[in-house]
């Protein structure tokens, strides 16, 4: 089914099994009166009846569109650049599907794993909402620059975990935070979830913990302050379309210092944006649990070992980002400066030559990105 009608949303996931979870945000879509777009990316393990099952779903006013492989190769035709640097069987080929919610209009892009199962009827409301205007929220605030969000949750067991790619220099420090009423202009809704958490595997491993409701002495909704950071995930999360450039999500896989880097994509595009939103007198705000996630069957020790060395990374990399300035006006122009930045940082004297070569080559594919977004979807 081709794209119908004008809406300004749209749901992006990539799904090497069924998409059953679409079938479930459909009939969850009732409140919703405008029409949702959905963008499904297959890749080369999804199951061949894959479309035909999208095709048998009652779609109602809605759309949807489908990549299969040779969806992703022919749109990509016109991006050469791209096309070299994501790979298959890749959830970071989301950045695809973003590309093509860009190209077909949305103007908020809400961002779902394929085991994020929705909780309420007002899914796609409750992240959009608001998004991209002034409104008054409450904004938390730390003296120590870092708040873990999953404090809003309860656990079962009574241990609270940190949120997958929170830095571990930054973890078991107590710190005072205040909250307050001010005017904001979130234009990230990073939903939590019931179920699992999004966790690391050092911590699934250890101590594995599951999300059972909403810690009551937090509000539903809250959006950290200037210079107070967590990171947030590509699951049940959404965007304005006006931040895209923001949003790359790092391609995986590379070496450092001999071991492969995994699960970090989402992780370090937050902190990139987050360093931008700040800039710009945004905000990003962390929502009420809007979907329970039946995690995927995962291998706990792969992730560990793909996690590490990106742990090793972040605690350099968010230290170097809070060195940053930017001066610029627009996302985009912000973009490309962090990218220059990062060159610059990592090219100095006394950096070792492996991560040198590291954050080079993602400061590379950063501008191969902004420039992609900006065809499809003019500078922002």
């Amino acid at each position: 089914m081709d794209w119908v009608g004008d809406s300004r949303v749209s749901i992006v996931l990539t799904t090497i099994n069924l998409p059953i979870v679409v079938r479930d945000h459909l009939e969850r879509l009732g409140t919703w009166r405008d029409t949702v777009h959905f963008v499904i990316v297959g890749d080369l393990k999804t199951p061949a009846e894959a479309r035909k099952f999208l095709s048998a779903l009652d779609w109602m006013h809605h759309s949807y569109q489908y990549l299969d492989p040779d969806d992703q190769i022919r749109w990509l035709e016109s991006f050469p650049e791209l096309d070299k640097i994501l790979q298959w069987n890749s959830i970071q080929r989301r950045n695809l599907g973003y590309l093509v919610a860009l190209e077909a209009g949305a103007r908020s892009i809400v961002t779902i794993d394929d085991d994020n199962f929705p909780l309420a009827d007002d899914f796609v409301s409750e992240h959009v909402e608001g998004l991209g205007d002034w409104v008054e929220g409450t904004v938390a605030e730390s003296e120590l620059g870092w708040i873990n969000v999953c404090e809003a949750l309860v656990f079962d067991g009574g241990f609270t975990p940190y949120h997958r790619g929170f830095p571990v220099v930054a973890r078991f420090q107590q710190a005072n935070i205040s909250l307050s009423k001010r005017q904001i202009r979130p234009v990230v809704n990073a939903g939590l979830w019931l179920g699992e958490p999004d966790v690391d595997a050092a911590t699934r491993v250890t101590a594995p913990a599951s999300a059972v409701a909403s810690a009551s002495d937090w509000p539903s909704r809250f959006a950290l302050a200037p210079g107070t950071w967590s990171p947030f995930n590509s699951q049940n999360t959404a965007f304005s379309s006006s931040i895209l450039v923001t949003m790359y999500l790092v391609v995986m896989r590379r070496k450092y210092r001999g071991q492969s880097v995994d699960r970090y994509d989402d992780i370090w595009a937050s902190y990139f944006a987050r360093l931008i939103i700040d800039s710009m007198g945004d905000a990003v705000q962390y929502g009420t649990p809007l979907v329970r996630q039946v995690r995927n069957e995962h291998n706990h020790a792969v992730d560990l070992i793909g996690e590490a060395p990106g742990m090793l990374l972040t605690d350099g990399l968010v230290e170097a980002l809070r060195s940053f300035v930017i001066r610029e006006s627009t996302y985009d122009a912000g973009y490309r400066s962090l990218s220059d930045q990062l060159r610059t940082h990592y090219s100095r004297d006394g950096i070792d030559e492996d991560e040198r070569i590291f954050w080079n080559d993602i400061a590379h594919e950063m501008i191969v990105w902004a420039d992609v977004v900006s065809s499809v979807g003019g500078v922002r």
